[in-house]
């Protein structure tokens, strides 16, 4: 790490092998200063042209080439630069199994868009993406007539992020050693003292599972996993309490003793291998900090599951999971540990706890159990 100061900020030439395979960028740096945190990346023009069919091939199946010209553009007496980028997507798309060809024109807004989406894909908060322009002066004339005129071009683009690094620290990440090259990960979802010792949603039964969890819990951490705890965390006016009979049907409000994991699960809580993420819906993979965990753990190859509600919580989770995975052409396996999972007044729901299970092996999800 090169470090080189000025009279206000500090830059840090820093070297992300990952985000160098994935985006072709050379000398980025962290700009720190008192209020801001954040990185900028700058792209010449051949790496936004690699970006932008990089971007089309894997989001559109186009197998294409852009073209980036300056068309127009003029230099007023402040030297102020007016410039259109003249962009051209010239390929082929497969449409209906057969090879199309096409042509499209890109503007300077498509280019920052496409550029924001692929950060934002990969956790970050992309403050500003912006196109990078220059001046070419050239002489022109003879004689006492012989004067400069300026001509704009198109250097690139520079992208500004928020530092991924303190985004993660909300999730405790840096007391995390090594997050991302974590390959196995146990997700324990909802066992929450509001569906498992009290409040309008509990059922005490739901705390026959926990020795089979605590097990799974401590062959995780034999075997150097991530572990992950989901609990349901509410506001007193959440809409999913309509679903439930209204205020009747409150439950898991933050601040509230619902909300906290199980008595047996707390000395988990704060290990250095443990995460807990709060979700406001009966899918933990709507939680902003779960899809974040998910694209941080770049090594990740299988998750198991366990938790309740099987019919609710647990299905929702890990059939939108294996979607995300699919997806971005990840390959993780999936599975879900049927003696580890339960839901409430589960005799008179069987139906609901089965067709659960046939939706997760049709999804090519593993249902398992302790031999």
């Amino acid at each position: 790490m090169v470090i080189t100061s000025t009279n206000t900020c500090i830059f840090f030439k820093i070297d992300i092998i990952n985000l160098i395979k994935t985006y072709f960028f050379e000398n980025s740096y962290y700009q720190f200063d008192r209020k801001k945190v954040f990185m900028i990346i700058k792209f010449d023009k051949n790496r936004v042209k690699k970006l932008l069919e990089k971007y089309y091939k894997e989001e559109y199946d186009c197998d294409g080439r852009i073209t980036i010209d300056v068309s127009k553009g003029f230099v007023d007496y402040f030297d102020n630069i007016g410039c259109v980028v003249d962009t051209k997507f010239r390929g082929k798309m497969n449409v209906l199994g057969e090879a199309t060809n096409f042509n499209v024109c890109l503007s300077i807004q498509d280019i920052e868009n496409v550029l924001k989406k692929i950060f934002e894909k990969e956790g970050y908060d992309v403050l500003n993406t912006s196109c990078d322009y220059g001046l070419d002066s050239r002489l022109e004339g003879y004689g006492m007539g012989e004067h400069i005129e300026s001509y704009p071009y198109f250097r690139g683009v520079e992208v500004r992020i928020k530092d991924k690094i303190k985004k993660m620290e909300k999730l405790k990440m840096n007391n995390i050693k090594n997050l991302k090259l974590y390959k196995g990960m146990l997700i324990v979802v909802d066992m929450v003292n509001g569906f498992v010792t009290e409040g309008a949603l509990h059922d005490e039964e739901i705390a026959s599972i926990i020795p089979r969890q605590i097990e799974l819990i401590k062959e995780a951490k034999n075997e150097r996993k991530l572990i992950t705890f989901i609990k349901d965390t509410h506001s007193k006016d959440s809409v999913e309490f309509e679903r439930f009979g209204g205020d009747a049907g409150a439950h898991c409000i933050k601040g509230t003793s619902e909300q906290e994991l199980v008595d047996q699960f707390k000395g988990f809580e704060n290990d250095s291998d443990t995460i807990v993420i709060e979700k406001n819906s009966t899918s933990y993979m709507e939680a902003p900090d779960f899809r974040k965990l998910l694209n941080y753990q770049t090594e990740l190859v299988e998750v198991d599951v366990c938790g309740c509600c099987t019919d609710i919580c647990v299905v929702n989770g890990v059939i939108p999971m294996s979607n995300y995975f699919d997806q971005w052409n990840r390959r993780v396996n999936i599975r879900v540990h049927e003696d580890a999972i339960a839901t409430y007044s589960e005799k008179e729901r069987q139906n609901y706890v089965e067709a659960a299970k046939l939706l997760m092996q049709q999804q090519g999800i593993q249902l398992v159990k302790k031999k």
